[in-house]
């Protein structure tokens, strides 16, 4: 009931609207017929995934998925634009190369920035879980430079794209009215925030936070205590001053592309599947674990290829290598692929390489 869709190895052509009645009969296709770069598949089902006019598919629900790119968190932004031609890396602004081609941009991504990234997807698989009470609440790497959440729980297939909007803008605190939620005590200078001993949601979350880290106190309300709404009975309270609202909510919330989530037709990677933007394994994670970018190589062995441009240093996952034009260089094969997928390096031979299950 989901459409299936890959780019074709050898053409790099776009093929969508397949369909396939079993796994075997896909996997017969792209061993046979057509090898992928990439494979994917609908995180909607259909009454019929082929049919190549979108109205005819007949939509029946779509899975609610979350992309979180790891290049877009806070000190992980800085891409190059390679000049190959050229040989040359142009500044982050240029559009065009001096012999008027196109650069090859890359992401440099300190390995610190994939485990934030991941840190960031079980935050947010967090949130869908106690916040709106999902349970099939999966986290995977995409096998380049961002993790996906994906909620398969019944409840979530038929929401709107409005619906889906709303949960964005929930997760990711946009369009939060901060006054209205979190009414402070004007009648002081710190401004405090109050909180019940019962809050959920995110006045739950700032609570819990603000207290591990000692900016929250607990109070005992006097006899008449008009504290803010919802909380002027009396009993034990707790306060926050409210200069550290922001900093608190800044770390609770998770910055997410609202486009993806509120598209019903989006195409996943399959999970075990190589992504060929970088070689590496689409693979979900159970467990907030410690991020390594050997568990996630598809190959083993050594390949020697011809690099395309001069680079000291240039990361490629948790190394950095040495880059000469022309000069043939050995490396394990998932760097060495790496950077033939990047068109940054040519290939010449390889030496034992194997496919890592």
């Amino acid at each position: 009931m989901r459409e299936i869709a890959l780019v074709d190895l050898e053409s790099e052509a776009y093929v969508r609207h397949l369909s396939f009645p079993s796994m075997a009969q896909l996997y017969h296709f792209i061993l046979d017929q057509k090898t992928p770069l990439h494979l994917y598949y609908s995180s909607a089902v259909y009454e019929d995934p082929s049919a190549e006019n979108m109205s005819m598919k007949g939509w029946k629900g779509s899975e609610l998925i979350f992309d979180i790119d790891v290049d877009h968190l806070p000190g992980c932004e800085l891409k190059l634009k390679v000049c190959v031609e050229d040989n040359s890396v142009l500044g982050e602004h240029a559009e065009k190369c001096p012999s008027g081609s196109e650069p090859v941009e890359v992401s440099v991504i300190e390995p610190e920035c994939f485990r934030k990234g991941l840190s960031e997807a079980f935050k947010l698989r967090e949130i869908l879980e106690d916040d709106f009470g999902f349970r099939d609440v999966k986290v995977y790497f995409s096998g380049h430079r961002g993790f996906h959440v994906r909620v398969s729980d019944d409840l979530a297939l038929d929401l709107t794209r409005e619906a889906r909007a709303s949960i964005a803008d929930y997760v990711s605190c946009e369009n939060m009215d901060v006054s209205r939620l979190f009414p402070s005590d004007t009648s002081s200078r710190a401004g405090f925030v109050y909180f019940g001993e019962s809050e959920a949601g995110f006045r739950k979350r700032v609570l819990k936070l603000a207290l591990e880290m000692g900016l929250a106190e607990k109070v005992v309300a006097a006899e008449g205590f008009r504290s803010p709404p919802r909380h002027g009975e009396k009993g034990v309270l707790y306060r926050l001053p409210g200069e550290y609202l922001s900093n608190l909510l800044s770390e609770l919330c998770v910055k997410v592309d609202k486009v993806v989530t509120m598209d019903i037709t989006r195409l996943s990677r399959f999970e075990g599947g190589i992504n060929g933007k970088a070689g590496l394994k689409v693979a979900e994670f159970k467990e907030a674990e410690p991020f390594s970018f050997t568990d996630l190589f598809a190959w083993s062995g050594r390949v020697v290829v011809s690099p395309l441009i001069d680079f000291a240093g240039f990361r490629v996952f948790d190394q950095k290598l040495n880059l000469k034009r022309g000069v043939r260089l050995e490396l394990e094969a998932p760097y060495a692929i790496y950077l033939i997928l990047k068109k940054l390096a040519n290939y010449v031979g390889d030496k034992g390489v194997e496919p890592l299950v």
